[in-house]
């Protein structure tokens, strides 16, 4: 997410792991998150899962006979409220798709439901829902050469020749037959 790695320990802390900007494949330091979200009584989740438009899905199981619960958390970015209306992109997901397939792609943001067109990795995107913080579509590869392994940009046009970009975020990748199957 942005640079950062979420993890979870079952039952435990959840924690936020930043990457080094020098590999990529780096950690220096870590800190727990969990006590950042005491208002949603988080301390010890099954699951953590990214969502779409930076949220974070987690599951919160009940030992006391209390029914298990889903929670999703949504970011409060200070930097949101400085846009004064124009749409950012959050995230994409998938982040990858065969190119072989036509793969259905959520992206995440505020401020998108005046979408124009989406292009995605060079492909267009057929969007089929939009609303403020999601643009839902179905992705069909380019004909012709493709950039396969990677990652390419997300660009969204807006009325007035308004653009919101998600740099290097999405890639072209044979995938095994087995992860198709699924």
């Amino acid at each position: 997410m942005r640079g950062n790695l979420l993890v979870c320990n079952w039952r435990n802390d959840v924690y936020r792991i930043p990457y080094s900007v020098q590999s990529g494949n780096s950690i220096f330091s870590y800190n727990s998150v969990s006590s950042k979200v005491p208002s949603l009584g988080i301390t010890d989740p099954l699951d953590i899962e990214p969502a779409p438009a930076g949220a974070l899905a987690l599951v919160k199981w009940f030992d006391s006979g209390s029914p298990t619960t889903l929670y999703i958390a949504s970011p409060i970015d200070s930097f949101v409220s400085s846009l004064q209306g124009k749409p950012y992109l959050y995230d994409v997901s998938p982040y990858r798709c065969d190119p072989k397939l036509q793969c259905e792609v959520v992206i995440g943001g505020v401020n998108l439901n005046g979408v124009i067109s989406v292009e995605v990795a060079g492909a267009v995107l057929s969007v089929s829902r939009k609303s403020s913080s999601r643009i839902v579509g179905k992705l069909t590869p380019p004909t012709g050469k493709l950039q396969q392994g990677i990652l390419q940009d997300v660009v969204a046009q807006f009325p007035l020749g308004v653009t919101a970009s998600l740099p290097a975020s999405f890639k072209w990748v044979v995938l095994p037959q087995s992860h198709l199957a699924s």
